[in-house]
C-alpha cells in the first residue's frame, strides 16, 4: 500500500483528496440513545441538532421529519446520526404518540419546547408561511437570527443577534442606534407585556455596547473592556452567560414583530410602520407624566 493516496489520475472534479468530511453520516433508531452513547460514554461533544423535513413520491402530500444530530471530531468534522420521525402535513403538533416535551441541544445551551408552546409556535409557522418577508422588511431580521443558532463563537452570535435588532428597531434609518434601538425594543416588549421596560432597556443597551466592543475593538466576551464590563455587572450577568440572554430577548423582539405584522388590518403594515408606532406610544407615554 502507498505511504500516501492520492486522487485517482482520470478523476475530472478532484486534484488532489479532500483533507477532511464536514460529516459522516448514519441511520440510528434511536437520538436519544445515541447522545448517551457517543457523549457521555465515548466523549464525543454534541455540536447541533435540528430537524428537517422531506416529501417523498411514496407518500404523496405528506412530509416526513428527520431528527438530525452532529458529534464534533478533532479536525473540525462532525459524526452524524438521523432518526426517521413520524410524517407531518402541517405546523408544529402535538399528538398522544410524540412526547409532552422536545429538548433541543444547541452548542451546549438546551431549548425545552412543551404543549404551553404550541400555540405561539403554530401561529408563528403559518404567519411566516403567508407574508412576504421581504416586502415587509423582516427578511434580514429573521435570517440573521436563525444564523445566531449556528455560531460556534458567542461574539459572532452577539453580531448576528445585534444585526438583527438593527433591522427591526432601526428599520427607518435613524441615525441615534443605541438610545433608538434600547428605548424602541423596551416599549415593544413593555406593550406585549413580555418583559419589564426597563430591564429590557437595560439589556438591550448593554448589547449593543458590546457588540460595538467586539466589532470596533477587536474585544472578545471573555477580556472585555472597562465601558462593556460594567454594564454586564450592572446587569449581573457574567460574560458566559450574555449570548443567552440576548438570544431570549431578540427572539422576543422578532417575533413580537412577525405577530404584529399578521393582525388583521396590518397588511399594508411594515417594520418600518411600527417603528413609528413605538416612537408614538413613547411620545404618549410621556405625555400622560403632564397630566
Amino acid at each position: 500500500m502507498p505511504d500516501q493516496v492520492q486522487a485517482h489520475t482520470g478523476s475530472r472534479v478532484l486534484k488532489e483528496l479532500p483533507l477532511r468530511l464536514h460529516h459522516n453520516a448514519y441511520v440510528c433508531a434511536n437520538q436519544e440513545r445515541t447522545r448517551h452513547f457517543y457523549e457521555d460514554i465515548v466523549g464525543l461533544p454534541l455540536v447541533a441538532t435540528w430537524i428537517e423535513e422531506s416529501e417523498f413520491p411514496e407518500f404523496p402530500g405528506r412530509k416526513v421529519s428527520f431528527a438530525h444530530t452532529f458529534f464534533g471530531i478533532g479536525d473540525g468534522g462532525a459524526l452524524a446520526f438521523f432518526e426517521r420521525g413520524r410524517m407531518v402535513s402541517g405546523p408544529p403538533t402535538m399528538s398522544a404518540s410524540v412526547s409532552p416535551a422536545l429538548f433541543v441541544r444547541q452548542h451546549n445551551t438546551l431549548y425545552h419546547f412543551t404543549e404551553v408552546d404550541l400555540p405561539i409556535a403554530t401561529a408563528l409557522y403559518t404567519t411566516l408561511q403567508e407574508f412576504d418577508q421581504h416586502k415587509r422588511g423582516l427578511a434580514i431580521a429573521l435570517r440573521r437570527f436563525n444564523q445566531s443558532y449556528s455560531r460556534i463563537n458567542p461574539e459572532d452570535q452577539i453580531i448576528d443577534l445585534t444585526i438583527a435588532l438593527e433591522s427591526c428597531l432601526l428599520g427607518d434609518g435613524n441615525e441615534e442606534l443605541n438610545y433608538r434601538l434600547a428605548l424602541r425594543g423596551a416599549a415593544l416588549l413593555a406593550k406585549a407585556k413580555l418583559w419589564e421596560p426597563k430591564d429590557a432597556r437595560d439589556l438591550l443597551k448593554a448589547l449593543y455596547i458590546v457588540r460595538s466592543a467586539i466589532v470596533h475593538s477587536g474585544q472578545e466576551l471573555s477580556n472585555l473592556g472597562r465601558e462593556a464590563t460594567k454594564q454586564l455587572r450592572d446587569l449581573k450577568i457574567s460574560p458566559d452567560k450574555f449570548p443567552q440572554r440576548c438570544e431570549d430577548i431578540v427572539r422576543y423582539i422578532v417575533r413580537t414583530y412577525v405577530l404584529r405584522l399578521a393582525e388583521d388590518g396590518a397588511s399594508d403594515k411594515t417594520v418600518r410602520t411600527i417603528c413609528v408606532e413605538l416612537d408614538q406610544s413613547i411620545l404618549e407615554g410621556l405625555a400622560k407624566s403632564f397630566e
